[in-house]
C-alpha cells in the first residue's frame, strides 16, 4: 500500500476518529527509520492504580490513540486529539512558537508530501552508494 492509497483510506475512515487514529498510527508504525511518537490515553484502572508492570504492556498497542507526532527531516508534524476534532500542527521542529494549525486534509497532504520526498532522497542515496560500491566510481 502507497502513502496515497494509506491516505484516501484514512480519510474515508474519517467518521470514526479512533478508528482513524488507530490506523494512521498503524500506517506510520510500518514506515523504517520514522521518527514517530504515537500518545495513547489511559484507561480508568491505570489512571487510579498508576503504572503496574507486566499488565500493562500486554494491552498498550489496543489503548486508544490521543497523539500522533511525526518527524520528517526537519519538519514536526503533530496531531491531537481534543473532543469531537482534531488539531493538527506543522511546522520546524524545536520551535513550538512557529508552528502553525491547519485542517485535518490539509496536516495529511503535507506529512505524506514530507514523507514521498524522504523516500525519493533516500532512493536517491542508496542508488549513489550502489553505483560507488558496485560501479566502482560516482
Amino acid at each position: 500500500m502507497n502513502l496515497d492509497d494509506a491516505a484516501s483510506s484514512l480519510r474515508a475512515a474519517a467518521a470514526d476518529k479512533a478508528a482513524l487514529l488507530q490506523a494512521l498510527a498503524g500506517c506510520l508504525a510500518d514506515i523504517p527509520g520514522l521518527q514517530l511518537q504515537v500518545v495513547r490515553r489511559r484507561g480508568k484502572l491505570r489512571r487510579i492504580f498508576g503504572d503496574i508492570p507486566y499488565v500493562n504492556d500486554f494491552q498498550r498497542r489496543s489503548a486508544p490513540v490521543s497523539a500522533i507526532r511525526v518527524q520528517v527531516g526537519d519538519r514536526l508534524f503533530e496531531l491531537e486529539s481534543t473532543g469531537p476534532k482534531f488539531d493538527c500542527f506543522s511546522g520546524p521542529s524545536g520551535s513550538a512558537g512557529s508552528r502553525k494549525n491547519m485542517p485535518f486534509p490539509e496536516w495529511m497532504a503535507g506529512l505524506v508530501g514530507e514523507l514521498a520526498e524522504m523516500s525519493r532522497v533516500s532512493a536517491g542515496a542508496i542508488e549513489a552508494l550502489e553505483n560507488l560500491l558496485i560501479g566502482g566510481g560516482p
